[in-house]
């Protein structure tokens, strides 16, 4: 085998595994994404804590310290009006 054939054949081979590594990752871009419904819209997470709002406009909040007294609130509770 001479040094150019041995060239080609390792081109075609790395030109066939980075399109295999390129469709393997187009495949996974588009299985990644998240399928569900949700019912907040925006959700901003602090240190221990998070603030969402909801689809009807309520806002929610839980985490460590959120409560009254510095207690913890470890479901999603709505700010009364």
């Amino acid at each position: 085998m001479s040094r150019s054939s041995v060239k080609i054949i390792y081109n075609r081979y790395f030109q066939r595994l980075l399109l295999t590594v390129i469709f393997f990752l187009l495949f996974l871009s588009q299985q990644s994404h998240a399928q569900c419904n949700s019912i907040y819209d925006k959700i901003v997470s602090g240190y221990h804590s998070t603030m969402a709002v909801k689809t009807d406009g309520n806002i929610a909040y839980w985490g460590e310290n959120m409560g009254q007294a510095q207690s913890h609130v470890y479901i999603p509770t709505n700010f009364s009006k």
